[in-house]
C-alpha cells in the first residue's frame, strides 16, 4: 500500500521518539541515522523491471533463485551518485563540518577535534567519500560492482585502496542504492506474493539478500521477514531460527521504519554509547 510523503515522514519520527526513549543511550546514533533515513525518504527512482512473468518467477523460486540476480537491471547510477553525494552532505552536517574543509588536509585543530568528537569526525569522513566520488578518483563501476556481491571484505578493499573509511562508504553507497531497490521490489510485488509459499528460504526472494527484521504477530504461525537491501517482504515460519531483531506488529511496519531499524540494530551490535563511539 503506497504512502504519502507526510505519512512516511510521520512514521519515521513516531519510530524515531520511541526508540529515543527506549535507548537513551543511542540517541547520537538514533538522530544521525534518523537524518539519514529522512534524506531517502523522498526519493523515488524510476527503474525498469525484467521481463519476468509469473512462470519465470515459478522457475527461479523452484531452482532456489531470487528474482533479481542474473537479470540485466540498468541501474539509473548517476541517481545513485547523486544520492551518495546527499548523504554524504548530510553526515557532514550532522557533524557540523564546515562547507569549506578540505579532507585530505585538515589543520591541526580540525585534526584535534576530529580526535575528541565521533560525529565530526564521521563528517571529515563523509567529505572524503564526497571528494572522491565528485572528483571521480574512486571508480564508480567498480563501486557498484562490489556493492551488489554484497561482500564487505571487497568493499573494505576498495576503501582502503582509495583511503576511506570501509566502514561509512559501505553504509551510506548501500543507502543510495536502497531506493532503486525497493524499486524493483515494489514492481514485483505481486509476483512475490503469488508465490511466496514456493520460496520457504531465509534470504530475500528478491535480490537474495539477509533480512533486516522479522515482524511477528501473537499466535501467528509466520514471521514477516524484511529484506536489508530491497525491503522486500516474505513468510518464513517462526520456528525458523534466524539471526534477526524480531518486532511485534500486528500491521505491517512502513519501509522507513524497517531501514531505521536495520541501521540501529548495526548501532546496538557495533555497542555505540552516549557518545557515538564504539566501546572498548
Amino acid at each position: 500500500m503506497s504512502t504519502s510523503r507526510d505519512e512516511r515522514h510521520a512514521a519515521l519520527q513516531a519510530r524515531l521518539q520511541s526508540a529515543r526513549r527506549q535507548a537513551p543511550d543511542l540517541i547520537p546514533a538514533i538522530d544521525y541515522y534518523g537524518a539519514l533515513v529522512a534524506a531517502l525518504i523522498d526519493e523515488e527512482p524510476h527503474v525498469d523491471p525484467p521481463p519476468l512473468d509469473s512462470d519465470g518467477v515459478a522457475r527461479k523460486f523452484a531452482a532456489g533463485e531470487p528474482i533479481l540476480p542474473g537479470e540485466s537491471l540498468g541501474l539509473d547510477e548517476d541517481a545513485i551518485r547523486a544520492l551518495l553525494v546527499k548523504l554524504c552532505l548530510a553526515t557532514e552536517s550532522f557533524g557540523k563540518v564546515p562547507s569549506d574543509l578540505n579532507p585530505r588536509r585538515l589543520s591541526w585543530f580540525q585534526g584535534y577535534r576530529a580526535d575528541r568528537d565521533p560525529s565530526y569526525a564521521r563528517g571529515v569522513d563523509a567529505a572524503r567519500i564526497r571528494h572522491a566520488v565528485e572528483e571521480q578518483s574512486l571508480d564508480w563501476g567498480e563501486l557498484m560492482g562490489r556493492l551488489t556481491t554484497g561482500e564487505d571484505a571487497d568493499l573494505a578493499e576498495l576503501a582502503d585502496r582509495n583511503r576511506l573509511d570501509a566502514a561509512l562508504l559501505a553504509t551510506l553507497a548501500r543507502l543510495a542504492m536502497r531506493p532503486t531497490m525497493a524499486a524493483f521490489a515494489t514492481a514485483f510485488e505481486p509476483l512475490v506474493r503469488a508465490h511466496e509459499a514456493a520460496w520457504g528460504r531465509d534470504t530475500c526472494p528478491m535480490c537474495g539478500s539477509a533480512p533486516a527484521l522479522g515482524e511477528h504477530r501473537d499466535g501467528a504461525a509466520f514471521r514477516r521477514m524484511r529484506c536489508a537491501t530491497c525491503g522486500a517482504a516474505w513468510p518464513l515460519q517462526v520456528d525458523r531460527c534466524v539471526d534477526v531483531k524480531s518486532v511485534n506488529a500486528e500491521e505491517p511496519l512502513a519501509d522507513e521504519v524497517v531501514l531505521l531499524e536495520e541501521l540501529l540494530t548495526l548501532a546496538r551490535d557495533a555497542g555505540v554509547g552516549g557518545e557515538g563511539q564504539a566501546k572498548t
